[in-house]
């Protein structure tokens, strides 16, 4: 089984903050921009990426790194990971509607998003054995993990001045697994000869006989928003963002199950042991009922709010606040403060200090840098801690690279 499930990036999810307060706008004269924009990340208040590492490439989880993590959880913890990809395009010599402020805006994407949440039982039984808990039951439950896989395909509109944009998306599902216990035990007798596991939930899986990106187990729409709101003051931004807000509908070959079970394992006796006829197969006996049914599941997408502002401080520097919001995550709220600083007119660089999301304290870095007025590259992470030092609780990086046509080109 695996713990761990997706991490969902903050504000570089939003418009990158050079086309927003860059000193060299001469790519507002521009005929189109592309952007392409990629992140990853892991995370867990629990986990380290010691783990993640074994767990994802392989190695040994050596018995005092699990002890370690055992001795600083919590009764019930939460892991996330995930990855993103986008490619947007803003059509800035177009009109709509008669406004030449308003421009087009398409975008096609995709995502990989998983969660989990586990109990410190459950943690403690896979990696630690059951040999403490003789004569007792190990708590397993609760324990809850979804991960879903998508496609997008948007078409909208924004506001050329501010890159205030609303967009609509035809999603394709690739896949979706959602498995809930809700009572789980592991009961070891005294001697530990024998062994009794009891278990009890559900579990959701879109159609297995279409697998792989691009699979199209089920459609559905989103809708993303973002405002962008100059200061009164005329010296910074406020952005509200809402992105991934819609549904799912997993095709007719989507199976939820429930399950209600108890499995129970005797050891050998002394006769099967020393017995002529060698030695048996244990047996499990089992008390298993299940319920499955097929049919069309409607899933909510995981996502997010996002609130930033971005406020000069000094000539060349400004302050940079936000916070992300993730209702039906189990992440808790994300909040950001940090200063951003033009190097150049076309070089800003980015300290950002956090806490919340997946994982616990973070400090992030990021640089945008604009060569010859016709680029931007954006690259950064939330917590440079998750590269350098293998203890950190949470891991990512992020890329944006935008073009600039111009009309001379």
């Amino acid at each position: 089984m695996i713990l761990l499930v997706l991490l969902t990036m903050s504000i570089q999810g939003q418009v990158p903050s050079s086309l927003l307060l860059a000193r060299d706008s001469s790519f507002r004269t521009s005929l189109a921009i592309m952007l392409a924009e990629g992140d990853a990340g892991i995370g867990s208040p629990a986990l380290n990426r010691r783990f993640f590492d074994r767990m994802l490439w392989g190695g040994e989880l050596k018995d005092w790194h699990t002890d370690q993590l055992l001795e600083s959880m919590k009764e019930v913890s939460r892991a996330g990971f995930g990855a993103s990809g986008r490619i947007h395009f803003y059509g800035m010599s177009d009109t709509l509607f008669g406004l030449s402020d308003w421009g087009m805006h398409t975008a096609v994407g995709t995502a990989w998003h998983a969660q989990a949440g586990f109990s410190r039982g459950l943690f403690e039984a896979i990696f630690k054995g059951n040999a403490r808990h003789r004569g007792d039951t190990l708590v397993l439950d609760p324990f809850s993990g979804q991960y879903q896989s998508w496609q997008k395909f948007g078409f909208g509109l924004f506001h050329k001045k501010t890159f205030s944009s609303a967009m609509l998306s035809l999603v394709s599902g690739q896949d979706y697994r959602r498995l809930e216990v809700r009572d789980a035990g592991l009961y070891t007798s005294p001697l530990a000869d024998s062994l009794s596991l009891h278990y009890a939930g559900e579990y959701t899986r879109s159609d297995t006989a279409n697998r792989g990106w691009g699979a199209g187990n089920g459609i559905g729409l989103a809708l993303d928003l973002e405002y962008n709101r100059p200061l009164a003051t005329g010296d910074g931004f406020i952005s509200v963002s809402l992105q991934d807000f819609g549904w799912v509908a997993w095709n007719k070959s989507t199976q939820h199950m429930t399950f209600d079970s108890l499995t129970t394992w005797e050891g050998y006796s002394t006769e099967q042991l020393f017995g002529s006829d060698g030695l048996p197969a244990i047996e499990p006996v089992d008390s298993i009922h299940t319920t499955t049914r097929s049919g069309v599941r409607w899933q909510m997408l995981p996502f997010r709010v996002q609130v930033r502002m971005m406020k000069y401080i000094a000539r060349s520097t400004l302050l940079d606040v936000g916070m992300t919001l993730q209702p039906g995550h189990y992440a808790v709220p994300m909040v950001q403060a940090g200063l951003s600083h033009f190097l150049s007119d076309r070089m800003l660089v980015t300290g950002r200090l956090g806490i919340g999301g997946y994982g616990t304290f973070s400090a992030g870095a990021e640089c945008q840098w604009m060569p010859g007025g016709r680029w931007l590259i954006r690259a950064g992470t939330h917590n440079v801690a998750g590269w350098i030092n293998e203890d950190a609780r949470s891991m990512d990086a992020y890329f944006s690279l935008a073009c600039f046509f111009n009309r001379n080109s």
